[in-house]
């Protein structure tokens, strides 16, 4: 019975500490904002005035600056080593494997509104290489990151998650939606979210993608516990112990008293 229960608990770890979590988005928030005024100041000349590049690459390195959230955060919670998806540094129960939704949703939001700014800078960095900018890829491209970058998060949420795993996988989709439309309002670039049908559509694509994910990832959940379990064991060792399980399953289904080994040392 000790077993289960440590499968079920939920425990609480560095990582968990709200403290170190709220310091990590300021000082990210902080740090992406600086690097949009240098940004802006040094990259941006006149012939990009009045244009979406004007304020949109500032944005895009801005928002790619966050990607040092996940970092920043493992760091201040005295975590020894560093693991984007912010697993622990050593064997532990499931309850201490998983995490708990404000979390999730802090790294979900920033990741998401980090890599939405991929597509906008790269047409405009190859446009400054080629001599032309093909700005009408930029929409498409961003779409196509981010949708992918929501099944990911979701994939994620679903196998991380201590619990309401769909509600933080909503909250994520809803959340970075609100901070881009804020932003995009306030620095006055354009976007399909500016428009009702466009947000909309927006939404509704962006959820089903992130729900998708949510569902296989929490599918997945022991697979990917067993996998962190596994990973710091050599790979004979490794192998030896899924055979070990195989044993154990087959025992259960079909009745196998004994382990084949067991029965060839008796012999």
């Amino acid at each position: 019975m000790g077993s289960i229960s440590n499968l079920v608990s939920v425990r609480s770890t560095e990582l968990n500490n709200g403290k170190s979590l709220l310091t990590a988005v300021v000082l990210a928030a902080a740090g992406a904002i600086l690097v949009f005024i240098l940004s802006k100041v040094l990259l941006i000349h006149s012939d990009f005035l009045g244009s979406i590049y004007e304020n949109g690459v500032p944005r895009a390195l801005a928002g790619i600056f966050l990607v040092t959230f996940p970092y920043l955060h493992q760091r201040l919670a005295r975590k020894r080593g560093f693991s984007f998806s912010n697993l622990p540094d050593e064997v532990v129960p499931f309850g201490a494997y998983t995490l708990p939704w404000y979390i999730l949703l802090a790294y979900g939001v920033l990741i998401a509104f980090a890599l939405a700014g991929v597509s906008l800078f790269l047409v405009w960095s190859v446009g400054m290489v080629a001599g032309f900018f093909v700005t009408r890829a930029i929409s498409i491209l961003n779409l196509i990151i981010l949708f992918v970058t929501f099944y990911y998060l979701g994939s994620w949420i679903g196998s991380r998650s201590a619990r309401r795993l769909y509600l933080t996988a909503v909250g994520i989709a809803l959340g970075y939606t609100l901070l881009e439309l804020l932003v995009t309002v306030f620095l006055n670039i354009d976007s399909s979210l500016r428009s009702p049908f466009g947000l909309v559509i927006f939404l509704t694509l962006s959820l089903f993608a992130v729900l998708i994910g949510a569902l296989l990832g929490k599918r997945r959940r022991l697979l990917s516990y067993i996998h962190f379990l596994l990973r710091p064991i050599p790979e004979k060792a490794r192998q030896a112990l899924v055979y070990d399980l195989y044993w154990e399953v087959k025992q259960r289904i079909n009745g196998v008293q004994e382990h084949p080994d067991e029965q060839e040392g008796r012999e």
